[in-house]
């Protein structure tokens, strides 16, 4: 399996079809709930109450749409490890959480998650299974498979190191199927670009209350690496009812596991340097 721009770019228009699809989605709702509003004001009090019902239900709905093509669009972020010691440090941290995901989950978010190793192949691509349950006793499923590949400065057309960790999320496995009936499915895809430079160490010249930040001078510098993520996340229609609490619920983990990552690579950094 081999990973470049183009598969990369094939991947973000992947992405840039969701999102249309996300808005046309909200459009349609959008439309139906301006009718649900017009037919309000001629059907009388009798079905008032009804009717104002089920324009809630629909306010709801698209919210939640609103809420999702939100996420796709923010779907795109970037964020810096200063003074790492390389960045094979970095990739290596981001590797660690990836192998061992479920102890982060349950540990930071409370949600009692197992793990199900089905292959390892050369040390760069892993496929595995997390069922998790959240604290309102919902279980939820996600099956992926994985591609991390660190190229030295010897190996790199620019020069310069660089790390590439790819996710997707597996349709069929005889395995391990899917269980619709009692668990939530949901779908992982993302990509991380690591690269790194050094930049010149800032000190504070001046004083108390009153300091202003200044390059030092001399050798006195430091890595920078800036890791690069896209990242998008579905959440299958379950054929059991979900309460309104319970979605909003599996939205939040949602974007609470999106920040998990960051975090532990930090302290994984931190413990090691």
């Amino acid at each position: 399996m081999v990973w470049n721009l183009d598969s990369v770019a094939r991947w973000r228009r992947g992405l840039d079809n969701d999102k249309k699809r996300l808005d046309q989605e909200v459009q349609e709702l959008e439309a139906q709930l301006a009718d649900l509003k017009e037919r309000v004001g001629l059907t009388g009090d009798r079905n008032l109450e009804k009717a104002a019902t089920s324009n809630m239900v629909l306010s709801s709905v698209l919210r939640q749409q609103q809420l999702l093509v939100a996420n796709a669009q923010a779907g795109l972020s970037a964020c810096l490890f200063t003074g790492a010691k390389s960045l094979r440090t970095v990739f290596d941290a981001a590797r660690f959480y990836l192998i061992n995901e479920e102890i982060s989950i349950s540990e930071w978010l409370g949600y009692i998650t197992v793990r199900d190793d089905l292959s390892v192949a050369a040390g760069n691509f892993t496929n595995c299974r997390l069922s998790s349950a959240n604290e309102n006793g919902v279980k939820t499923e996600v099956n992926t498979a994985s591609f991390a590949q660190y190229v030295d400065a010897e190996q790199s057309e620019s020069n310069e190191p660089f790390a590439v960790l790819v996710r997707d999320s597996v349709d069929v496995d005889e395995i391990y199927p899917y269980s619709p009936e009692e668990c939530v499915r949901k779908d992982q895809m993302g990509a991380i670009v690591l690269t790194a430079l050094k930049k010149k160490k800032k000190k504070i010249v001046g004083g108390a209350g009153g300091g202003k930040e200044s390059e030092c001078g001399g050798e006195n510098e430091e890595l920078v690496v800036t890791m690069r993520r896209a990242g998008f996340v579905k959440i299958h229609r379950p054929p059991f009812p979900l309460p309104q609490d319970t979605q909003q619920g599996l939205l939040q983990g949602v974007m609470a596991w999106c920040g998990l990552m960051v975090s532990n690579m930090r302290g994984t950094i931190d413990t090691n340097s």
